[in-house]
Order: C-alpha cells, then sequence, then structure tokens
C-alpha cells in the first residue's frame, strides 16, 4: 500500500485536472458568456478542493509509513535485547555450573576412594561437596535476579582450594597492585573458567596463575593474567569451548583479549585488559599477592 500511495495520489490528482479541463472546455461551449464566471468559480473551487483531498491523501499516507517504520525498529531491537539477555544468561549459568560441578565431581570421586580403602576423611569431603552445591546454588539464584558479582580475589582463593582438591600443586603470583572493578571482575571469570578447564580436561599436576601489570600501547597500561599448566588436552579438531568464547566476549567488551597458547606439555591462557587510564591505588580494586600451595 505504501509503494502504492505516490501513484494512488498522482492519479487522483490527474484525474481531478483532467475533469476540471474536460467540463470547463464544456461550459465554454454550452453556458452562456454571462454565466461562465460563476460556473468556472465553482469547478476550480471543486478542482482546489480534489487536489487538496489528493495532497492530504499522499501526506496521511507518508506519515503512515513513517509510523509503521518506527514500530518495526522498535521490533526489531527489543528482539536483539531479549537474545542479548539470553546469551549472556546462558554465559553466566555456563561459569557458575561449570566449575562447582567440576568440583564436586572430583571431591565426590575422591571421597568414594576414601570409603572404600576405609581411611579417614570422607566425611570431610561430602561435607565440602555440600557447602559447594550451597554456594552454587546461591550463585545461580543470582544469575536469575542480575545481581551476581565477581570477584577477582574471592576467584583466586576459589582456584586454590579447587585445584588443591584435584590434586594439582598451585602457585599464584603478583605484584599487589590494585586494579578497577570492571578489570577485576572480567579477570575472575577468566579464573574461573580457566580453573574448571584444568579440572575437567586435562591430567596437570601443576598450574601457576601470574597476575601483572605491563605496557600498554601509548600511556595505557594493561592488566595481564597468565594461566599456565602442564597437562594440557587438546580438544578433538582443536575445537574451542563456549567457555573461552564467552570469555573473549566479555574482554573484548573492555578493550582485552584472550589467548590460548599450547606448547608442548603446557598450556597457557593468557588475558590482557586495558586499565583505561584508572587509577592505581583507588578503593575499587583486588589485591593479589603471591602465594604457593602445593598438593595435598
Amino acid at each position: 500500500m505504501l509503494a502504492l500511495a505516490p501513484l494512488l495520489s498522482s492519479a487522483v490528482m490527474a484525474a481531478g485536472a483532467a475533469a476540471v479541463a474536460l467540463v470547463a472546455t464544456a461550459v465554454g461551449a454550452v453556458v452562456p458568456a454571462d454565466a461562465q464566471n460563476s460556473t468556472v468559480a465553482t469547478f476550480v473551487s471543486v478542482a482546489l478542493i480534489v487536489g487538496g483531498m489528493a495532497a492530504s491523501f499522499r501526506v496521511s499516507v507518508w506519515m503512515l509509513g513513517v509510523v509503521w517504520e518506527q514500530e518495526r525498529t522498535r521490533t526489531v531491537h527489543a528482539r536483539l535485547a531479549v537474545a542479548e539477555e539470553r546469551l549472556r544468561f546462558s554465559r553466566d549459568l555456563h561459569d557458575v555450573v561449570g566449575r562447582t560441578f567440576s568440583a564436586i565431581a572430583v571431591k565426590s570421586e575422591l571421597a568414594a576412594e576414601l570409603a572404600r580403602r576405609g581411611q579417614d576423611g570422607a566425611v570431610e569431603q561430602m561435607l565440602e561437596v555440600r557447602e559447594l552445591a550451597q554456594d552454587s546454588l546461591r550463585e545461580v539464584r543470582g544469575v536469575v535476579a542480575g545481581y551476581r558479582a565477581t570477584d577477582l580475589g574471592a576467584e583466586l582463593d576459589g582456584a586454590r582450594s579447587v585445584l588443591r582438591s584435584a590434586g594439582v600443586a598451585t602457585r599464584v603470583l603478583g605484584e599487589g597492585t590494585l586494579l578497577p572493578e570492571q578489570v577485576q571482575e572480567a579477570l575472575g571469570w577468566v579464573v574461573r573458567e580457566a580453573v574448571t578447564n584444568v579440572v575437567r580436561h586435562s591430567h596437570a599436576s601443576s598450574c601457576t596463575i601470574d597476575l601483572d601489570v605491563v605496557p600498554g600501547a601509548g600511556d595505557d597500561d594493561l592488566a595481564r593474567l597468565r594461566i599456565t599448566n602442564d597437562g594440557v588436552e587438546r580438544a578433538p579438531g582443536g575445537s574451542v569451548g563456549s567457555g573461552l568464547v564467552g570469555l573473549a566476549e566479555r574482554l573484548a567488551a573492555l578493550g582485552g583479549e584472550l589467548t590460548a597458547t599450547p606448547d608442548g606439555a603446557t598450556f597457557t591462557l593468557t588475558a590482557t585488559v586495558p586499565l583505561a587510564g584508572a587509577v592505581r591505588g583507588s578503593d575499587t580494586g583486588t589485591r593479589s599477592g603471591p602465594g604457593t600451595m602445593g598438593a595435598p
């Protein structure tokens, strides 16, 4: 209908003009000269009315088209917003459930083995499993509510605990640098996903987590997180897990990058995020001090 609107209005105007011309000719041939002026004035008025109606019709159709286009744009934007929110939700749910379930599986297997051998410690392991399940439930509820945040310091502590339970000797190195809140949140997700992959997809005996600040392009420094383990297990065909894809998207939103580098029997995951001119030593930061924790 919108495409035909110009044709319809043009046709109406053309028909009106032709009708006026035809009537004027007929009036000149039939109506006496003294009555022609009033008759022509009448037909001119009719022609103006017809022209005004045609113009009004054209403007109305144009306005209707604008309204329809705005409504279509709003609908498209709403659908995109829904799709982005679904992607964010699935990514967050994967991050929460993946690491926690991996830790639960490791601790449950350890508890079962201790019970089979008649050794102490099975009860303690199952109590830790219960705590992990309760923590996971709270985090999942936080995902649903949209209020969950990630703290880098807490993630580093959790990494030590989970890797130690899996029998992986763990070192955490850092300069004690305070990082902006957005940066530490992004790096916290990297720690969580990397630890999940070490526990689930490798046979590592050692893992090193190294956090520092390095010069970047221009005057902006970079927060750099490197996580290296010695038990890399490559996926068939070199495929990249959905977790790493989600991490890359998170870092890209802050101008950062994520690289995965296998080197013989080791695998290094490196995340860099620009500090974006943030003032070091601000109150919104997480300190990561050096520490070493061996496997039990």
